[in-house]
C-alpha cells in the first residue's frame, strides 16, 4: 500500500512504475461507456430523422443560375489590388436598362484592360531598337544569288583570319 492510498493514480514506488489498476480500469470502462452511448444515440436519431442529400456544391440555395457563378474578375481581383501600381487599369460598366421599365437592368457589363506598365518602359524600347536594326539588316537582303555567296565567302574569310 502507498500514502494516498490503493486507488491514486501515482506510482506505488519510485523504482517500480506501475499505477493502481482498478482506478485505470474504471477509467477505460466509464470511457467506453461514453462513447457507447454517444454512438447509440445518434444512431437511434439518424434512423427516425434521414440526412436530407444535396448536390455537393449546392450549399442548400438549389440549382445554380450565372448570377451565383464566381466570375473571372471577381477571382483576379486580389491579383489586381496587390499589382495595381505596376498596371494601368480601364474600368467600365455598363448597365442597359429595360424601355418599359426604367429601374430593372436589361443587361449588365463589365469591361476591364489592364496595360503592364513595365512592357512600356522596359520591352518596348527594346522592340523597338530590334525592329530598327532588321530594317537595316533588311537591306543587304536583295534575293540575289550571287550576293549571298559573297556574303558566305567574306564571312568565312573573316572567320579564318580570326582563327590564325
Amino acid at each position: 500500500m502507498t500514502r494516498q492510498g490503493w486507488l491514486w493514480l501515482t506510482p506505488i514506488a519510485p523504482e517500480v512504475a506501475s499505477y493502481s489498476a482498478p482506478l485505470v480500469l474504471l477509467g477505460v470502462l466509464l470511457a467506453l461507456g461514453a462513447w457507447a452511448g454517444v454512438y447509440f444515440s445518434s444512431r437511434r436519431r439518424r434512423r427516425s430523422e434521414p440526412v436530407v442529400r444535396r448536390d455537393p456544391w449546392d450549399c442548400g440555395f438549389g440549382p445554380l443560375s450565372p448570377r451565383m457563378q464566381y466570375s473571372a474578375s471577381a477571382f483576379a481581383m486580389p491579383i489586381r489590388h496587390i499589382f495595381r501600381p505596376a498596371w494601368r487599369m480601364h474600368e467600365e460598366k455598363v448597365r442597359e436598362m429595360d424601355p418599359q421599365l426604367r429601374t430593372r437592368p436589361v443587361q449588365l457589363r463589365y469591361l476591364m484592360q489592364a496595360d503592364d506598365l513595365s512592357w512600356q518602359f522596359f520591352y518596348l524600347p527594346v522592340e523597338h531598337f530590334v525592329l530598327a536594326a532588321a530594317r537595316r539588316i533588311g537591306r543587304i537582303q536583295t534575293g540575289h544569288l550571287r550576293h549571298y555567296l559573297a556574303y558566305s565567302f567574306f564571312t568565312l574569310i573573316a572567320l579564318l583570319w580570326l582563327i590564325t
